[in-house]
């Protein structure tokens, strides 16, 4: 029996208690099942812990590579870049940085919105390999 066939059981047992018509017969037997799930998902939790803690775990050269690997502006999805921008600008350095950019490079002056403006300075940041370093 693995996670799925356990989930599985619990499902065909919610969908059974949920005919019942005695409403608070129905929600006793529910509150019961969903406690009863809870016990199971702590005593695995448990039990992942103490398998986890005693195993040494090989470390995958690859999957660390592609973790840990600088994110390419271009490779963000167009409808996450405006927030990956404010995730960069809740740095006060990058703020400062971009207030100190900003009058001195007559280039924003281009930009039609605030938005426009960020854009344009990690564009232009990002190819300063040291930017990536100590944002990222």
């Amino acid at each position: 029996m693995n996670w799925v066939d356990i989930e599985n059981e619990y499902y065909k047992a919610l969908k059974e208690l949920l005919q019942e018509e005695n409403y608070q017969k129905q929600n006793e037997s529910i509150h019961t099942l969903n406690k009863e799930f809870d016990d199971v998902k702590g005593l695995l939790e448990k039990y992942l812990t103490r398998i986890t803690e005693n195993t040494e775990l090989k470390q995958h050269q690859s999957i660390h590579n592609v973790f840990s690997s600088f994110i390419e502006f271009d490779e963000v999805a167009t409808c996450k870049q405006t927030a990956f921008i404010n995730s960069i600008f809740s740095n006060t350095d990058i703020y400062h940085d971009f207030t100190i950019d900003y009058s001195e490079d007559p280039a924003y002056s281009e930009c039609l919105t605030k938005d426009e403006q960020r854009r344009y300075f990690i564009n232009k940041n990002f190819i300063n390999k040291n930017f990536k370093y100590d944002n990222f």
